[in-house]
């Protein structure tokens, strides 16, 4: 069983607290907008209350598909889109997917707590890579990733814009991880909400 977070505990100490704004869980302060609602509530009275396909309804992976294929000018495959119901899920099966109990993934710090947790859960040790603070904010040295690669590497996890410091990985230093990983074999996870 995983610990109880530090995000837990600051979402029950500001709960219901109308001088706060409920930026820990990732949520704005706005109410889910009317388009939305509506869909849902239709979906429910179409009876759209059964399990559904296990990778993402075909129409959603095929518009992800096109859109990544607009954005990036290369064919992508449905089959390679997999809609999961949060991003955390999604962190924790391609954790599943590519490390086991013992190995390591080096995770750039600070960083978003629950990812520690997620592995931890999976028996797999997180190694923390500094960000180095710097007059315009933080800034990735990947010496720094290259020199905390082990035989028990798995992958590098990359939270790109960073929770919490806004970091945002430049295209120089994701071609340099990119290079880094293909040639030390190791995984990239890479978490851009």
């Amino acid at each position: 069983m995983a610990p109880e977070s530090g995000i837990v505990e600051v979402f029950n100490a500001g709960q219901g607290r109308d001088d706060v704004i409920p930026l820990w869980a990732g949520e704005g302060d706005l109410p889910t907008p009317q388009f939305i609602c509506d869909a849902a509530k239709q979906s429910l009275d179409n009876g759209e209350t059964f399990y559904t396909y296990q990778r993402g309804i075909p129409e959603l992976r095929s518009a992800l598909a096109e859109y990544h294929q607009r954005v990036f000018g290369q064919a992508f495959a449905p089959e390679r889109f997999f809609v999961t119901g949060s991003g955390m899920q999604s962190i924790q099966l391609a954790i599943q997917a590519i490390a086991s109990s013992g190995e390591e993934v080096l995770v750039p710090a600070p960083t978003w707590p629950n990812i520690e947790a997620a592995l931890g859960i999976r028996g797999v040790k997180p190694v923390s890579v500094p960000l180095r603070e710097v007059p315009e904010g933080w800034e990735l040295d990947v010496n720094d990733l290259e020199s905390s690669i082990t035989p028990k590497t798995a992958a590098i996890f990359l939270n790109s814009p960073s929770n919490p410091t806004g970091w945002v990985a430049s295209e120089e230093v994701l071609r340099q991880v990119l290079g880094l990983a293909r040639k030390h074999g190791l995984w990239i996870i890479a978490d851009e909400i």
